[in-house]
């Protein structure tokens, strides 16, 4: 059962999730890629859902949200209540599918929709996953306005260079940076100074050069300014799915220190608008344990 306890105490008029929901095919090579046999992509789907369902986020981001998991999961969410915000990567795959792995769900009887974008980041980029969703949305209970970005950043994959996985990643903060005042600039500067709300796997912890980067330009980790959080990484090893009982033999638990993250929500404070952030939470439920090798993150915000 799931132990959906923040629910019942949602603290903030708006609610915000990000979550790297591990979308890759399942390949039961348990002796070669045990970690691809984290358990079918449906069974995974439905707990992810439970997750969603619990929790009810008004604003949902993804990673890792590849073409066979989107074409499952996407009507489940729109049979929740949420709709994709409608931005892609100018390329396809080679079956002609649309590409956005870093999605952007919104409950559109809690908001509108201003306006979107999508951008791939440049440099080494795992088959075109590592990008950035934007979109500005204006909620319908004050009509105040904020901006939510969804991303993920380059990870250490074992083909590149020593270091270049990292100088990798700070190009990634670096243009999403540049991403954010182009936001501000775009159509004469309607929406300078609108609060950003920031989420995804960064692939790095605190400390490291993109993590600094970041702060260094202006945003602010939620973790240091929540009135209420717990202390999960939410980073964990991958659940092991025994395909031949039809269940899993292994349920890993995240580790317990925040520094050791490397999934993380960001605010750009408002010039006029102002955040105040009431609760920053892992879920560390059973679902989120066995679904992905990362649990998500939501935060109860307050738009003043």
């Amino acid at each position: 059962m799931s132990s959906c306890y923040y629910i019942a105490n949602k603290m903030g008029e708006l609610r915000i999730m990000f979550y790297n929901i591990y979308g890759y095919k399942w390949y039961p090579d348990k002796q070669n890629q045990p970690h691809l046999s984290s358990g079918p992509i449906p069974l995974r789907q439905q707990m992810e859902l439970t997750i969603i369902k619990n929790y009810a986020p008004d604003v949902l981001g993804m990673q890792e949200y590849c073409t066979a998991f989107n074409n499952g999961m996407t009507p489940l969410l729109e049979g929740e209540g949420y709709t994709r915000v409608d931005v892609w990567h100018t390329e396809q795959d080679k079956y002609g599918n649309k590409l956005n792995f870093t999605p952007l769900f919104y409950r559109a009887d809690k908001m509108v929709l201003i306006d979107r974008g999508f951008f791939l980041y440049d440099g080494p980029n795992d088959v075109n996953s590592k990008s950035l969703t934007w979109a500005v949305f204006e909620e319908l209970k004050h009509h105040k306005r904020f901006v939510a970005i969804a991303t993920h950043f380059m990870y250490n994959d074992p083909t590149l260079a020593e270091g270049v996985a990292n100088s990798t990643r700070v190009e990634n903060a670096k243009q999403l940076l540049e991403q954010i005042d182009k936001i501000y600039e775009k159509d004469g500067g309607v929406f300078d100074g609108l609060p950003i709300i920031i989420g995804g796997d960064l692939n790095c912890v605190f400390g490291s050069d993109p993590f600094v980067t970041l702060k260094n330009g202006g945003l602010q980790w939620l973790y240091d300014i929540a009135e209420n959080k717990n202390e999960s990484a939410g980073i964990k090893k991958y659940a092991t799915y025994d395909d031949n009982i039809g269940d899993y033999i292994t349920c890993p638990t995240a580790v317990t220190d925040p520094k050791r993250a490397i999934d993380y929500m960001w605010l750009k404070q408002g010039k006029h608008t102002r955040v105040s952030v009431a609760t920053y939470i892992t879920v560390t439920d059973r679902e989120a344990s066995l679904a992905s090798d990362h649990c998500p993150r939501f935060a109860d915000l307050n738009l003043e």
